[in-house]
């Protein structure tokens, strides 16, 4: 009787445990390690204390009486997230960033053990005790609080919260104090593989998200270590590298500004995001004039994984087989006509860089190959959005090339984000050979460190102007810029002078916000796309270019309002033709008529060209029905 009393008892006992520990699969917990930074150098500003989501919380990791906060509980996200009075943190704005997009029901908490000026072996269980025995005297204080042994606060309050929630990924920022340390990457994965393993984790499902220090677009006194911090994803598979680039610092070379904390916060934010498969609210991105830029040679895109769109120089592609076939049967992208009155010859040529001819719109015999490109950096690279233009007895080959060389970001063994230059080739006849303008290896029309697409030409009081996209992968809000040329079109005679931003257009999305990710990359950004200009029976000035919009890829205008290139430019208010459609150009038929033809994608389906008519007896252009061939 005794001993079934017993059993029951302990039943009971078990019961109720086990109703005390409740993990909730939607409270999603961040454990957030480091030095300084992570510790939170910058002093905490009024507006980083209000309207603070209660979905974001913090877990007190000492008992702080002045916060009214307790070791081992769960408070509001309000800083100081590390100790009772540190400052502001990349977590701050990683955590806000997050419940600001995740689903209603899903909550974020952070736990942040952070040691100003430790080098990254004092996380390492194993040499943490050697460690703290020669840490210098100012240390001793931070150290104290965490009972000198860091690590082990974080173990335990990691367990405390997985009675709560469930472990999503791990924040490190660290490394100024391991600056030129070839074996910090080493070391980071020791601790990484630890803490792992002691909490019962699965590495696949647990990301490691590792901040690059000040860097050198700041002066950053350890910028160098930045290209260390850069292969931790060749060590640890699951690791991913946030940028600082942008991130303004205090005047010391090594810590960030509020401002700059905030930045790095939203970054790391968006990269989980992107890595839960959720879509940000990305038009609050700051956009225009005020939009940090990417510089050539810097990682800027938080480790965004490009799963295709942009590769290596392609080895030469097989001559392909000549046939006969109607404008339906035809796949291609940035499509471009060429009526040559010379010989009353339709050439249609575009991304890929081929070429097909007819003599009715019909049917088209091709594809041919047309360009040479011996002896120059866009050898053997894939030509885009490719257009022909006369002027006088030559023709000239406008396109797009990826400068590989010349890298915004690189990854090695993951992806590369290239430049791009728009340039020019020339050619005694429509049909080719197109050589460069410039016998030169290393010759850009365009500034050799602007990412540059779909250059076109247009002429104005004698002077040929290139119009062409400054991208967003540089800019996030991408402009379209003009530069005038020589007579001879071998130079740009001025700089660049932008003419509008894509976010400028009513129609234009940022397309994180209606869930695309151009390249792969579910970054914030606004696209300016395939310019062209033309002129209504009216004379009035306007310019066709493709965006983001509502039915995915669309077609818009704006137009000149003092006609001439120099603008100002007005938008259109809404699309000029949507449906997954874009980068469309005007040309008049051999009969007089204007034609619009257009790529247009099917939801599984590649880019084909389609032919519209349009009117454009008024000042502004009016889309017609679908052109029968």
């Amino acid at each position: 009787m005794k001993l079934k009393t017993y059993v029951l008892l302990l039943a009971a006992l078990l019961v109720v445990q086990l109703k005390g520990f409740s993990q909730d699969p939607n409270f999603h917990i961040y454990l957030c390690f480091g030095q300084s930074n992570m510790e939170g150098n910058a002093r905490i500003e009024a507006q980083d204390t209000v309207d603070v989501d209660p979905r974001f919380q913090v877990m007190s990791i000492i008992d702080c009486s002045e916060l009214g906060r307790t070791k081992g509980n769960w408070y509001t996200a309000v800083p100081p997230l590390c100790r009772c009075k540190t400052g502001l943190t990349p977590a701050d704005y990683f955590g806000r960033t997050l419940v600001e997009n995740l689903p209603k029901h899903i909550k974020v908490g952070v736990i942040n053990v952070a040691v100003g000026g430790c080098k990254i072996e004092l996380f390492d269980k194993d040499s943490c005790e050697s460690y703290v025995e020669t840490a210098p005297f100012w240390m001793k204080g931070m150290l104290k609080p965490y009972d000198n042994d860091p690590y082990s606060r974080l173990i335990e309050m990691a367990k405390l919260a997985q009675k709560d929630g469930v472990i999503k990924g791990i924040l490190l920022h660290q490394g100024e104090s391991n600056t030129g340390d070839s074996l910090w990457t080493e070391k980071v994965k020791v601790v990484y593989e630890k803490l792992v393993a002691d909490l019962g984790l699965q590495a696949e499902n647990v990301p490691l998200l590792a901040g690059e220090v000040v860097g050198d677009d700041q002066n950053g006194q350890c910028a160098s270590m930045n290209k260390i911090i850069a292969t931790l994803p060749d060590v640890i598979p699951n690791a991913h590298v946030i940028p600082s680039v942008g991130c303004p610092q205090r005047g010391d070379g090594l810590h960030f500004t509020a401002e700059g904390y905030r930045m790095l916060g939203k970054r790391y934010g968006l990269r989980m995001l992107s890595l839960l498969d959720y879509k940000s609210a990305a038009p609050k991105v700051i956009r225009g004039e005020g939009a940090p830029r990417a510089n050539v040679g810097q990682r800027n895109f938080g480790g965004m994984m490009l799963p295709g769109g942009q590769r290596p120089p392609r080895p030469p592609r097989p001559e392909p087989e000549i046939k006969t076939v109607s404008l339906d049967e035809i796949s291609m992208s940035d499509p471009f006509i060429f009526p040559d009155k010379t010989t009353q010859t339709y050439y249609l040529t575009g991304t890929g860089g081929r070429l097909y001819k007819s003599k009715d719109l019909k049917m088209w015999t091709g594809p041919y190959s047309i360009i040479d490109l011996t002896g120059t950096w866009m050898d053997g690279n894939f030509v885009a959005a490719a257009e022909i233009h006369q002027f006088g007895d030559k023709y000239y080959l406008a396109g797009t090339w990826n400068d590989h060389g010349n890298p915004i970001e690189h990854v090695a063994r993951r992806y590369t984000v290239p430049t791009n230059q728009s340039q020019l080739l020339v050619a005694d006849s429509p049909e080719g050979p197109y050589k460069p303008l410039v016998q030169e290896y290393d010759f850009c029309l365009g500034p050799r460190d602007w990412d540059i697409i779909d250059g076109t030409l247009y002429e104005e009081n004698d002077t040929v102007y290139m119009v062409f996209v400054h991208e967003w992968t540089q800019l996030i809000d991408g402009t379209m810029d003009y530069m005038p040329l020589s007579k001879d079109l071998t130079h740009r005679t001025a700089e660049p002078t932008t003419m509008f931003r894509a976010s400028e257009a009513p129609w234009s999305k940022e397309m994180n916000s209606i869930g695309e990710a151009t390249f792969g990359m579910k970054m914030p950004g606004w696209v300016t796309d395939g310019p062209q200009l033309f002129k209504t029976q009216t004379g009035k000035l306007g310019m066709l270019w493709s965006s983001w919009g509502d039915s995915r890829y669309a077609q818009g205008i704006a137009y000149s309002e003092s006609g001439s290139i120099k603008g100002p430019w007005v938008q259109e208010e809404d699309s000029f033709k949507g449906d997954n459609s874009g980068h469309g150009m005007i040309f008049t038929t051999f009969d007089g008529e204007r034609l619009f033809i257009i790529h247009h994608a099917e939801e599984k389906g590649p880019r084909k060209p389609q032919v519209y008519k349009i009117d454009d007896s008024g000042d502004k252009l009016i889309l017609g029905k679908r052109y029968k061939l």
